[in-house]
């Protein structure tokens, strides 16, 4: 089977601006998602999907393609789903596809042939690196219609966590998806779905300045 990485990273950015070129252990942020996927085996091609200049070199840098996304695609109302639907029309033949947000770079090459081993092992659609909630996620505040807060779930939240199902959350990481469902539901979230466990500590994902600064306090952890 025939597998592409596709790799999505946007020039543009207004809660963090420029944030795949930020410096992050020596490197410009994308290049940890494009090593490890090179070093992970797992495709055919990689390729890096942008309307920057210079994310497109940082690209052609590291040895992948480089893709230089349409105009209608480059705003901050087009989706991933789309950018990669379009892509896939000019790229055509690939069985799996895996999206890798650069916005993940402490996502490794084992977590992406271990998410890659559960599509292979599962009849599954779709597979998402996923996290544990830091607090349980059924005691999710809301607000009301008087300017206060209320429980989201509250027929759950005052149970003991112990007596709710397990939940997890998609880490914003590593989405596998065959070609064909894909094509078919134009979205990443499939049934059926799987799900490759990180630990939370590796589960970062680079949105805000706060993520930033959390990111750059675990720069020493390997």
């Amino acid at each position: 089977m025939k597998s592409l990485a596709i790799i999505p990273a946007r020039g543009g950015s207004k809660r963090l601006p420029a944030k795949h070129k930020l410096l992050f252990r020596g490197r410009p942020l994308i290049d940890h998602t494009i090593l490890a996927a090179k070093e992970s085996g797992a495709f055919d091609k990689v390729v890096v999907s942008s309307d920057d200049p210079e994310i497109l070199q940082a690209a052609r840098k590291q040895g992948v393609e480089a893709d230089s996304r349409p105009i209608e695609l480059a705003g901050d109302t087009a989706s991933v789903a789309q950018v990669c639907l379009e892509l896939l029309e000019r790229m055509p033949g690939y069985d799996l596809l895996c999206c890798l947000y650069a916005t993940a770079p402490l996502r490794t090459a084992s977590d992406i042939r271990m998410s890659q081993e559960v599509l292979f092992k599962t009849q599954a659609s779709a597979v998402i690196c996923a996290t544990r909630y830091l607090h349980p996620a059924y005691q999710a505040l809301r607000p009301d219609d008087k300017n206060g807060w209320r429980l989201a779930f509250p027929e759950l939240g005052e149970k003991r966590s112990q007596d709710l199902p397990a939940m997890k959350v998609d880490n914003g990481s590593c989405y596998w998806v065959r070609v064909g469902d894909f094509l078919k539901n134009k979205s990443f979230y499939l049934s059926p779905m799987a799900l490759h466990e990180m630990p939370i500590e590796r589960s970062i994902d680079l949105d805000t300045p706060e993520d930033w600064a959390l990111l750059q306090k675990l720069e020493s952890v390997s």
